[in-house]
């Protein structure tokens, strides 16, 4: 299941940053406030219950496939946060 919103910040030599939260705009609050700029590479998406990234498109199918959710509520094939909690 989906946990949380997340993005995920590509930085310099392959690091990477995940900020969590429970809307993807909280994620980038708790960006801007850690100091970590989110103007480089940045993907947005959420995080299972396992741990595991997924962008938008992945966590659509994952949320669709194990029940959390019936159908994607603001059409095409990406997940919003409001998909999951109003």
């Amino acid at each position: 299941m989906i946990d949380s919103s997340a993005i995920l910040i590509e930085r310099q030599f392959n690091t990477f940053i995940l900020i969590k939260g429970r809307r993807h705009a909280d994620c980038f609050r708790k960006a801007l406030i850690e100091g970590f700029p989110t103007s480089v590479y940045c993907t947005q998406g959420f995080v299972t219950d396992q741990g595991e990234f997924l962008d938008r498109e992945q966590a659509a199918i994952h949320a669709l496939n194990c029940g959390q959710i019936t159908e994607l509520k603001y059409g095409g094939n990406i997940l919003y946060s409001e998909d999951l909690w109003e």
